[in-house]
């Protein structure tokens, strides 16, 4: 009897110490944030006076999967619901940038839980009331590339 109940307590212990392993007790991190980095183009661009470039730092929105309304529905195209839309944390404008590339520093405020899901980077440049250039592949930034200096390449608009 007792050395069931000495079994028992032992397994007790080890599933209960078990379970706390994955439990992450380091320190929540500084929310104030700071990303940096250079705007480029694929090409020689010397922008007009009015060129203005902008580069945010977004949260992008949660999609919820819409459930299938029958066994035998066929998908086509992307299918829920936004649960909510993307929010911008931070944005920096620069007006007639004598030269490309152009250096950013955006303040921004995120706690780590977001920062492991992770943000985005966008970056555009207009003249004449027109979007001439942007990005076309998502630049995303997590606790560990935050840091790091960030080189985000434009596109022409078509």
């Amino acid at each position: 009897m007792k050395r069931l109940f000495a079994s028992l307590a032992f397994a007790a212990v080890v599933f209960g110490l078990a379970g706390c392993g994955h439990v992450d007790l380091s320190p929540e991190g500084d929310p104030n944030r700071v990303v940096t980095g250079t705007v480029a183009v694929r090409m020689d661009l010397l922008p007009p006076p009015d060129a203005e470039v902008v580069v945010r730092v977004v949260e992008p929105p949660d999609v919820k999967t819409a459930e299938a309304k029958a066994a035998n529905d066929i998908v086509i195209g992307e299918r829920g619901t936004l649960e909510r839309p993307e929010r911008v944390i931070g944005e920096q404008v620069i007006h007639a940038p004598s030269s490309l590339p152009v250096s950013f520093r955006i303040e921004f405020h995120a706690d780590d839980v977001t920062m492991r899901r992770g943000l985005n980077l966008e970056a555009r440049i207009s003249w004449g009331h027109r979007v001439r250039f942007r990005n076309l592949e998502s630049q995303a930034i997590t606790l560990a590339t935050v840091g790091q200096p960030q080189i985000i390449r434009l596109e022409p608009v078509r």
